[in-house]
C-alpha cells in the first residue's frame, strides 16, 4: 500500500501509540487462564467507559470507538447507541448507585436519535460524520430496541418506535427477507443477521399489540430458519463470499433464539442449541477464546479471536441456561468472560483505554484491530450481568 507523503509523515506516530499500547496491555496478557473475576468492578469500569464514550461526541450519541492507531474517538454511531440503551437501563436498574447516570444517559441517547431518524422512520448506515441517505434495515431494528426500552421512561420514544417499527415493515419482501433497505457498508441482498432486527421488530410489536409488527418478525425468522442447511445459516456475513466473522454468526443466533421464545418455536430453539453446542467445541480450553471467524458446519476459520464474539457468545450460553434450565453452558460461558476480562484493563492511567476492550486478539490481526469499539464493551457488559444473574440462579 502507498500512502500519501503527509501520511508516511504520521506512521511513526500511530507505530509509537500501538507500541505503548501493546506494552500496557502486556500487564494483562490473555494467553494465560486464572485469577478471580473482580466482577462487579469489570461492570464499573465498563459502564465508565461507554459514559466516556457518549461525553466524547457532545450529542448524546455514543462514539464507535477509540482508535489507538488514530490516537482519537470516532463519531457517534446510531445503530450501537441503539442496542447500548437497553443494556445500560438493565445495569441501572441491577445497581442503584447508576441508576440517575445511566437512566439520563439513555435518555441523551434516545434524543439524539429521534434527531437523526430520517422522515420515513428509516435509520441510516454509517456513524454520525459519514451519515449516508441509505436507510438501513439493521440499524433500524437496534434503534428501535433503544427507543422500546426508552418507552417506559418517556412516553415520547413511541412515535419514533412505531416508526421505525412501520418503515422496516414497509420494505418487507413477501417471503420474509430483507433485500430492500440494506445497509450501504455491506454486500446486497438479504442477510441472516438482519433476524436480530426482527427480534426488536417482533418484541416492540408484542408489547404494543401491534399484529402487523409481529407477522413482520415472525416471517423474517422463518425465512432465515428455512435457509439453513444442518443448523448452519446462509449468509451470515456482511459480504456474501467471505466467511462470516463470529460476531454476525452470533448477531443471527441470538435473533433466532428470543424470537423462538417469543413465538413458542421449538424448532428454531433447537437449532440455535445445535449451533451453541458445536461452537462450544471450538473454545480454546486453556484460555477460553473463540475463533473470530466460522465456516460451514460452525468450524474455525481462522487462527485469532475476536472479543465481540466471545462476550455475545457468553450472553448466549447464559440466555440458554435461564431459558433451559441447563447448567452445562455456564463453563463456557464462564470461561469466554474471564478471557475478556483479561484483555479488559481496568487499571489503566490511559482514560481512553481504561474499561474498554480491545477488538481482537492477537491485537492486530482481525476484526477491530487496535480498536476499542462501543459493541465490544456493551455485549461485554451484557455477559457481565449476565454472569452476576448466574450466581443467584445456580
Amino acid at each position: 500500500m502507498q500512502y500519501h507523503p503527509f501520511i508516511s509523515n504520521l506512521l511513526p506516530w500511530r507505530n509509537r501509540r500501538i507500541a505503548r499500547f501493546e506494552k500496557e496491555a502486556a500487564c494483562k496478557p490473555a494467553c494465560a487462564s486464572g485469577g478471580d473475576l473482580d466482577l462487579e468492578r469489570q461492570i464499573d469500569e465498563s459502564i465508565g467507559w461507554l459514559l466516556r464514550a457518549q461525553e466524547v461526541t457532545g450529542n448524546g450519541g455514543l462514539s464507535e470507538g477509540y482508535n489507538v492507531r488514530l490516537g482519537s474517538w470516532g463519531p457517534a454511531y446510531a445503530e450501537t447507541t441503539g442496542y447500548a440503551i437497553p443494556t445500560l437501563l438493565v445495569a441501572a436498574r441491577t445497581f442503584p448507585k447508576w441508576e440517575e447516570s445511566l437512566t439520563s444517559a439513555c435518555t441523551k441517547m434516545g434524543y439524539w436519535l429521534k434527531s437523526v431518524q430520517l422522515p420515513s422512520g428509516a435509520i441510516a448506515s454509517g456513524n454520525h460524520k459519514h451519515l449516508r441517505a441509505f436507510p438501513s434495515v439493521f440499524n433500524c431494528g437496534q434503534v428501535l430496541q433503544g427507543f422500546h426500552a426508552l418507552i417506559q421512561h418517556d412516553k415520547d420514544f413511541d412515535r419514533p418506535a412505531r416508526a421505525a417499527a412501520g418503515w422496516m415493515c414497509a420494505v418487507q419482501d413477501d417471503d420474509g427477507a430483507w433485500r430492500k433497505g440494506v445497509s450501504a457498508l455491506v454486500g446486497p441482498g438479504h442477510h441472516a443477521y438482519y433476524v436480530r432486527a426482527a427480534w426488536a421488530l417482533g418484541a416492540y410489536g408484542d408489547s404494543v399489540g401491534s399484529e402487523r409488527f409481529f407477522k413482520c418478525a415472525h416471517k423474517n425468522a422463518q425465512f432465515v430458519f428455512e435457509q439453513a442447511t444442518e443448523n448452519w445459516f446462509s449468509r451470515m456475513s456482511f459480504v456474501d463470499d467471505d466467511t462470516p466473522l463470529l460476531h454476525t454468526v452470533a448477531y443471527t443466533l441470538e435473533g433466532l433464539l428470543e424470537l423462538s421464545v417469543l413465538f413458542s418455536e421449538p424448532a428454531w430453539f433447537d437449532a440455535v442449541t445445535w449451533a451453541a453446542e458445536k461452537i462450544a467445541l471450538l473454545q480454546n480450553p486453556i484460555t477460553g477464546a473463540l475463533p473470530g471467524k466460522l465456516k460451514a458446519p460452525y468450524l474455525a476459520a481462522c487462527d485469532w479471536t475476536t472479543t465481540t464474539g466471545n462476550a455475545q457468545m457468553a450472553a448466549m450460553w447464559y440466555r440458554l441456561t435461564e431459558l433451559s434450565g441447563d447448567t452445562k453452558w455456564l463453563p463456557f460461558a464462564d470461561q469466554a468472560v474471564a478471557f475478556n476480562c483479561r484483555l479488559q484493563n481496568t487499571g489503566s492511567h490511559e482514560q481512553n483505554y481504561r474499561g474498554g476492550l480491545i477488538g481482537c486478539h492477537p491485537y492486530s490481526a482481525g476484526y477491530g484491530a487496535y480498536w476499542f469499539m462501543n459493541w465490544n464493551v456493551k455485549f461485554q457488559l451484557d455477559a457481565l450481568l449476565l454472569n452476576r444473574r448466574m450466581r443467584s440462579f445456580v
